[in-house]
C-alpha cells in the first residue's frame, strides 16, 4: 500500500468530516476510514486480484 494514497485518503477524509465533528472528531474520523480503507483493500487484493488491480 503506498502510503501517499493512505495520506490522501486520511486527508480527503478529515477536510470532510471536520466541518460535522469538529477538528478532533474528524481526525478520529479519518483514522478510521484509514484503517477500513487499508485492511479492506488487502483483504481485496487476497480474494480477487483481478479487481485489486483495476482500483489502483
Amino acid at each position: 500500500m503506498n502510503y501517499l494514497e493512505l495520506l490522501s485518503v486520511g486527508w480527503t477524509a478529515w477536510q470532510l468530516t471536520k466541518k460535522r465533528f469538529g477538528t478532533v472528531g474528524g481526525l478520529l474520523a479519518a483514522g478510521v476510514i484509514v484503517a477500513g480503507y487499508a485492511v479492506l483493500m488487502g483483504r481485496l487484493r487476497e480474494d480477487y486480484p483481478g479487481l485489486a488491480e483495476r482500483l489502483e
